[in-house]
């Protein structure tokens, strides 16, 4: 019996010192697995943030490739307004050269850096040009082209700056410039990146079940107003107090956004309307309505037709936010009689450029204003300078009898019709 005893004892000893072996094998492996797995997170934590970084700087020396091109810009339309110089003696040929991987290397480096730019990508370095080079960071940017033709010209409104004039000048591709004429101008607002003013209802679009709804944030395109001037090579400035005739176009459209668009019909504006919203005394001058939808990369659009703008002509849009404090995006695209594009020629510059760190490379896209279009156009008949209400307008009203014209008194002797009272300041 004792022997039993002893025997059975040591069996559950036996059976305990397992279960203690077989509990520390699973907590190691358990352990095992928690750590791997918080190493692969901070493995994985580690290469993300450095692609980031990377791809951070990269997108910093494409960067610093379009700050290389406005100082260029500046440069070359600084040498353009200089007595007796030209494109061809400001170097535009090396400025605009379209092409990164000839023997000669960039262009804008060979017009910037001159006998300091031997070939090949630019470095992006913290010292002077011509020293000793100083990239810790192996940025460079490989490629800039600088083209001042593009299809469209594209613009930001903002509460900062609410117009801006937009010269409708276009490149005739080498042909004969009488041949180009305008025909139509497409001007499009408000893209996906803006935010509109908040309304119950929204933009909605039934086709697809698309819209600009953010949460519980819907928003709508801002109101805007385009005022049109055309003009021929000799003009009076009497032409700006008269109907729009012989050529001579000055109207003032302000478009409102009012309904989402189901066939991607656009709002056209014809050159009778233009006449109607020129001249208050023609018609009824009411805002244009605008369908809108979330297809496209705008949401608006409205197209002026017949603008019949000749090479002799000169012709400007006007663009403005005349309400709310609000940002929007808008392009504006010139078309011929067979509706074919018509590229802007020196009125916006196009800026591509890539930048690369290591091996890792961007590419950015950049538009930039060779002259101020935000020069101040008035916008309204009068304005309070102080934004914040300080500065007050008093003005005295006064109802009067048909004060326009003579009346006559009893006796049948005209008299001016006397002011009938004051009504306050």
């Amino acid at each position: 019996m004792a022997i039993n005893k002893i025997i059975k004892s040591k069996i559950s000893a036996s059976k305990k010192g397992a279960v203690s072996l077989y509990i520390v094998v699973f907590t190691t492996i358990l352990f095992g697995v928690i750590a791997l797995s918080f190493l692969r997170i901070v493995l994985s934590e580690s290469s993300s943030t450095s692609h980031d970084d990377l791809s951070r700087s990269a997108y910093d020396a494409a960067m610093a490739g379009v700050e290389d091109a406005k100082t260029a810009v500046n440069k070359y339309y600084s040498c353009l307004a200089s007595a007796g110089k030209t494109p061809a003696t400001c170097d535009y040929v090396v400025l605009f050269d379209d092409r990164c991987d000839n023997s000669d290397g960039i262009g804008l480096a060979r017009y910037l850096y001159k006998d300091n730019y031997t070939g090949g990508e630019v470095l992006i370095q913290q010292n002077s040009v011509g020293s000793s080079a100083d990239n810790n960071s192996n940025q460079a940017y490989t490629c800039v082209i600088l083209s001042d033709v593009v299809q469209d010209y594209r613009g930001t409104l903002t509460s900062d700056t609410r117009t801006k004039v937009v010269p409708l000048r276009i490149y005739d591709g080498g042909t004969d410039a009488s041949s180009a004429t305008i025909q139509k101008v497409d001007f499009e607002w408000f893209s996906s990146l803006n935010e509109g003013t908040e309304r119950p209802d929204g933009l909605f679009n039934t086709d697809n079940g698309l819209s600009f709804e953010s949460d519980t944030n819907k928003t709508v395109p801002p109101t805007i107003q385009l005022t049109y001037i055309k003009v021929g090579p000799n003009i009076n400035i009497d032409n700006f107090h008269q109907a729009n005739s012989n050529g001579f176009e000055y109207s003032t459209m302000v478009i409102i956004p009012n309904g989402q668009s189901q066939n991607g019909a656009t709002t056209v504006i014809s050159a009778d309307d233009r006449a109607r919203a020129g001249n208050i005394s023609a018609g009824v001058n009411s805002p244009f309505g605008a369908t809108c939808s979330t297809t496209k990369e705008f949401a608006c659009k409205v197209s002026l037709n017949e603008t019949n703008i000749g090479a002799n002509e000169t012709a400007f849009l006007i663009v403005s936010l005349p309400y709310k404090e609000t940002v929007s995006d808008f392009a504006v695209t010139l078309y011929d009689g067979d509706s074919k594009v018509l590229p802007f020629e020196g009125v916006q510059i196009s800026v591509d450029s890539t930048g690369r760190t290591d091996t890792l490379v961007r590419r950015v896209e950049s538009r930039l204003d060779p002259a101020d279009l935000f020069f101040p156009y008035p916008q309204y008949a009068l304005e309070l300078s102080n934004p914040d209400g300080g500065d007050a307008l008093k003005k005295n009203f006064w109802i009067t009898a048909n004060c326009w014209f003579s009346q006559p008194s009893t006796g049948g002797v005209a008299t001016q019709c006397n002011n009938n009272g004051n009504i306050g300041g």
